[in-house]
């Protein structure tokens, strides 16, 4: 399914994760579960990345933004060498994860030294009314049902500090029912 945006108010959800996280996407970025690529909107051409797992969103992806470079996932792990990003913006996909982690420490690899990780994540006190909404189609019952892990203060601070990174900036947004939180190298 492109995009997973098929809950009525999951173009609102999107729209919201990307202002949250606006201000502190800068220089080289790469975009990690892009979906149809619109944060690219607000990245200079020449600095961004988006990488998804869905053939058919970087497709939609690849239309709508001619002038970016998408990835699937697999693509984006065949590259011959690595790319060092400034920003690396993870925008409700980490709690989608089978190993957050992992994840993280690849980033990590990625990251300019003085760069971040922008992290958004749904909180898990909203998940019973995240549960009613998708049930309702609200937001993505698709992506409601992918959900493995949700993350509250601590152990978004427990995973960046397993990985050897740092959190600098936490704060909650959508009445609490999302979260951000930026992560940079310790």
């Amino acid at each position: 399914m492109a995009d997973q945006i098929s809950g009525i108010l999951s173009p609102f959800l999107r729209a919201r994760r990307i202002k949250a996280a606006k201000s502190y996407i800068n220089g080289r970025t790469l975009d990690y579960g892009c979906g149809t690529g619109v944060l690219s909107e607000i990245v200079r051409e020449q600095n961004y990345t988006g990488v998804d797992i869905d053939p058919e969103s970087i497709e939609i992806a690849r239309k709508r933004y001619p002038g970016q470079r998408f990835f699937t996932v697999d693509e984006f792990l065949q590259l011959a060498e690595l790319e060092i990003y400034d920003t690396i913006a993870c925008l409700a996909v980490i709690e989608h994860m089978d190993s957050p982690a992992n994840l993280l420490s690849c980033f990590k690899n990625m990251l300019a030294k003085q760069g971040k990780i922008v992290l958004t994540t749904p909180h898990p006190s909203f998940d019973r009314f995240h549960a009613i909404g998708a049930s309702l189609g609200l937001f993505s019952r698709k992506g409601r049902e992918e959900h493995k892990t949700l993350f509250n203060r601590q152990s978004i601070i427990h995973l960046a500090e397993i990985t050897g990174l740092y959190v600098t900036r936490y704060q909650r947004f959508l009445f609490g029912a999302n979260q951000l939180a930026i992560l940079v190298h310790q």
